[in-house]
């Protein structure tokens, strides 16, 4: 499925989705909250991209593992995606099991039960080759692996989020007939990956 197409998607659903069901994602603090009308949720700990399944993982990852630039080249430790791209997504009123497709979409397959799907609506840095070869794209709210001692485990950009909190939230965006996404980047943690970076490089 092609960026071009999933985004059309997102654009449609905009247009009916409500404005007070906004759910937020700080990408590098592993952070996700938001509110559905004047019920407000979270924090919760999830995460995404650098092939890991929880925010305990974080711990050492450089930060060039995250960016939303990083390509998924393969299924081992350092070949994994980045995280979700920053901007603005719908979360479609459906909810997937393992296995199955969006009937939005028509293609791809959810990764665990109680999964979202997710479309792009505005992005930050939008580009053609996002759902490209080896590169990000086809993402979900979704569950951990149930190894996690798994090689390369985890995302390439997906959501992952706990069983009970996913099933929550699924239960809202139904109702809600889809919610907004707004993933961003904390900058101050940007900087202190980068601050620790050059710390173990001097110490080297």
């Amino acid at each position: 499925m092609s960026y071009s197409r999933e985004r059309d998607v997102g654009q449609e659903f905009a247009k009916s989705v409500s404005r007070e069901s906004i759910i937020r994602f700080d990408a590098l603090e592993c952070r996700l909250y938001g509110t559905f009308g004047r019920i407000a949720f979270g924090p919760w700990s999830a995460v995404s991209g650098a092939g890991l399944n929880s925010k305990a993982k974080l711990h050492g990852t450089k930060l060039s593992a995250w960016m939303p630039s990083k390509k998924t080249t393969g299924k081992l430790p350092g070949q994994r995606g980045g995280v979700i791209p920053p901007g603005w997504w719908i979360v479609l009123p459906e909810v997937l099991n393992a296995g199955q497709t969006s009937s939005h979409i028509g293609k791809g397959t959810a990764p665990t039960n109680y999964s979202l799907k997710l479309v792009p609506f505005k992005l930050e840095n939008p580009t053609p080759t996002l759902f490209g070869e080896c590169a990000l794209g086809g993402f979900y709210i979704h569950g951990a692996s149930v190894n996690e001692s798994k090689v390369g485990a985890g995302s390439d950009g997906c959501i992952i989020l706990g069983r009970d909190e996913r099933k929550w939230l699924a239960s809202k965006v139904l109702g809600a007939k889809g919610a907004w996404l707004h993933v961003y980047l904390n900058a101050q943690r940007i900087n202190d990956m980068v601050e620790a970076q050059i710390a173990n490089q001097s110490t080297a």
